[in-house]
Order: structure tokens, then C-alpha cells, then sequence
């Protein structure tokens, strides 16, 4: 019998999957919750002024929500704070914790476009913001990780250092898109899942085998292939979430279903027995790996024109 339980931010989950809902939904409205490891409940769009959320009845409302799920389901629940580096949102994390959430899910937007500030600097002021939300509170942390630092190893090194136990890499912004007919920007961001998937695996696959301590989270859409997962796990990481959409309990039955089959056909009991057994465990470096795939990928190139020469 395949065990699918994994452990994530202290809590037991049993499956590696997370669903991740709209702020105000209710189980009422998704009873298909339950089939899922763990609860994401998405932040609430605010803005802060003089210290305190401008959208203040959205704000109680979202804290009541949490005390709801708590109290419906036995599911791990994980609030959600979007911010802005610098803004001084620690008093309401508090808050999160008080009404029941059992860990917080928080991105910060540092979008580094400031061409005097010195990429140290844009280092201090973002560890120095998610430092004073982490020792706000006593719940785990999962930060949304953007890689465009420099030194992203000792960035992940550094969070940890400060009490971040999780982390989501994240591919980067928005990335826009132009209509040349009416010569203007496409309203929605472009997401080309196949090349997300890779980026995702490299990054877990990184980062797990050099942080082994540390639990890695794969956020992708509902389009993702049935073999993703297993991949990703393979790779490091320890769970994946998927957005609410339409006829997501047959999807979660089914992903689950496969992942069991493919590992009582490799004769995997649980999850641990394989997870991250493929991660990047370095023969060399990753800067020495990486210019490797470059010369390998052109060397290959480079053949194919020499050899279409000369037909």
C-alpha cells in the first residue's frame, strides 16, 4: 500500500497536494477541500496607511474566515499576506495566528528599479522586512522567493538564519504581452506552464539538495501534466499547490490515484522513500553545471549545422 502523508511546516498533511482558495470562500462552496493535504486561504488585496490596513472590514473578515476553516475542517490551514517590502503589516500576522491559522504563506513585492540602490542594499531592506514579520509571530513561514537576487543560495541561507522555514520560488513578475493590431498591452500576463515546470524543477532541485532542512513548495496551474508532481517530488519538493478552478475534485482523485500507481509500480511505500532522491546533488558546482548545459546545448547546434552543410 502506497502512504501519501508528507510533512510540511510541522504539520502532517495526507497528500502533497494544497489547494489554494479565493479569501472569502467557504467549505460549503468547495467541499472538495477535504480531498486535498492542506488549505491556502489567498490574501486579500490592502494597502497600508499610517501603520494601519485601509480596507479594515475586509481585514475582519479574512480573520474570520480562518477561525471558519479551523473549526470546519481538521485540514492544515496556511493564511496568506501579500505586502510591500517596507510596510508594517507584523501587528496583523499577529492577528492571523490568533484566529486559528496554523501557518502564514507571505510574499512581498521588491521589484529592485531603483538604478542608485546597490543590490546589497535591496538584500538588507527585504531580509530586514521579513525578519520583523517572522519574529512577530510563532506559526512557520513560507515566503514566495524571488530569483533575481544575485546570490540567491545565500539569500535562501539567510531567510533560514531569520526563522523562514518554507519557500515557494517564484519565476519572476508579471510578464506582459503586445497586441500588434491594436498596438497596446494584452490585459493578462502570459504563463507558459511547460517552461514554468522546468524553471520550477531546476530551482527545487538546487535548493533542496543545499538546504535539506528547509521544506519547498511548487506552485503551478491546474493544467500542470500528471507526471509533474512526481517530478517535483523527486526533485525536493515537499508539496504542490494548485489554484481553485472548475471540476477540481475529479482532478485531485485522479492526481492522487496516478501518484499511487506510479509508486506501487516502483515499489515505493511513502513518499519519503523517493522524495528528493533526485535533486541536484553536485558533482560539481551549480555555476560549473550550468556553463556545462550551455556549451552542450550549442556544441549540439553547432553539429546540427555542420551536419545540414553538408547534404
Amino acid at each position: 500500500m502506497a502512504y501519501l502523508e508528507v510533512t510540511f511546516l510541522e504539520q502532517t498533511l495526507s497528500n502533497p497536494f494544497l489547494l489554494e482558495i479565493p479569501p472569502l470562500l467557504t467549505l460549503n462552496e468547495i467541499p472538495f477541500a477535504e480531498k486535498y493535504g492542506g488549505i491556502i486561504i489567498s490574501p486579500f488585496p490592502y494597502e497600508i496607511k499610517d501603520r494601519i490596513i485601509d480596507n479594515s472590514s475586509l481585514a475582519e473578515k479574512y480573520l474570520e474566515n480562518i477561525g471558519y476553516w479551523r473549526k470546519s475542517t481538521d485540514k492544515p490551514i496556511i493564511a496568506g499576506i501579500d505586502g510591500v517590502v517596507g510596510q508594517p503589516v507584523e501587528e496583523y500576522c499577529s492577528r492571523i495566528e490568533e484566529a486559528g491559522a496554523d501557518a502564514l504563506h507571505l510574499r512581498l513585492l521588491l521589484f529592485p528599479d531603483d538604478r542608485d540602490f546597490r543590490s546589497a542594499d535591496y538584500e538588507k531592506i527585504f531580509l530586514e522586512s521579513v525578519a520583523k514579520i517572522s519574529y512577530s509571530i510563532r506559526i512557520p513561514l513560507v515566503i514566495t522567493l524571488p530569483v533575481f537576487f544575485t546570490n540567491l543560495f545565500g539569500i535562501v541561507e539567510q531567510l533560514f538564519y531569520r526563522g523562514i522555514q518554507g519557500f515557494c520560488p517564484d519565476s519572476g513578475h508579471c510578464v506582459t504581452d503586445i497586441d500588434i493590431e491594436q498596438l497596446e498591452y494584452l490585459p493578462d500576463h502570459v504563463c507558459d506552464m511547460k517552461v514554468n515546470t522546468r524553471f520550477y524543477l531546476k530551482w527545487i532541485s538546487y535548493f533542496s539538495a543545499y538546504f535539506p532542512r528547509a521544506h519547498f513548495a511548487v506552485r503551478l496551474g491546474q493544467s500542470l501534466d500528471y507526471d509533474d508532481p512526481i517530478k517535483f517530488l523527486l526533485a525536493g519538493a515537499h508539496v504542490i499547490i494548485e489554484k481553485t478552478t472548475s471540476n477540481q475534485s475529479a482532478h485531485i482523485e485522479a492526481m492522487t490515484d496516478y501518484l499511487v500507481q506510479w509508486m506501487k509500480k516502483n515499489s515505493f511505500e511513502k513518499i519519503e522513500h523517493f522524495q528528493g532522491q533526485l535533486n541536484f546533488q553536485p558533482t560539481m558546482s551549480p555555476s560549473a553545471y550550468e556553463r556545462k548545459c550551455f556549451i552542450d546545448r550549442y556544441l549540439s547546434l553547432f553539429i546540427d549545422a555542420t551536419s545540414q552543410l553538408g547534404e
